[in-house]
């Protein structure tokens, strides 16, 4: 039969509060990167609806 300190270590899956802090670590160094990459993608992403929406004003009247 399992002793309580068993059951507790079993339930809890035996996680550590450093555990958490390393792999939170781990994931805050990827969201610079990601930031950046999500804000040039937005600049590409307006640059190229502002060249749709501007392409029939270009024409010169007849």
């Amino acid at each position: 039969m399992l002793q309580g300190s068993a059951i507790h270590s079993i339930l809890t899956y035996d996680i550590r509060i450093a555990d958490i802090v390393a792999v939170t670590g781990l994931a805050a160094s990827a969201l610079p990167l990601m930031l950046i990459v999500a804000a040039i993608m937005s600049q590409f992403s307006a640059g190229v609806a502002d060249t749709v929406g501007a392409g029939g004003l270009a024409h010169a009247p007849c």
